[in-house]
């Protein structure tokens, strides 16, 4: 079952594997703030996917109904 935000987790992890890839293969080499920003860049979609599914996550919990009944028929 798919969330409302579950797709910025997927897009996050995405972008974190190239932004990676980037780092290992030194590109761009001559500059040495690269790191920063790509590492910059990575925490913030980080962050931004995090929100997202939490709040679905809570949107989900708060509406109660829409989760399946379980009959406690003895």
């Amino acid at each position: 079952r798919s969330l409302r935000g579950s797709s910025w987790v997927l897009i996050d992890g995405v972008i974190t594997l190239l932004l990676g890839l980037m780092i290992y293969m030194q590109w761009p080499s001559s500059s040495a703030w690269a790191i920063g920003t790509l590492v910059g860049v990575s925490m913030i979609l980080s962050g931004i996917a995090r929100v997202s599914l939490s709040l679905a996550v809570r949107r989900v919990v708060a509406t109660p109904s829409e989760l399946p009944r379980i009959n406690k028929a003895a």
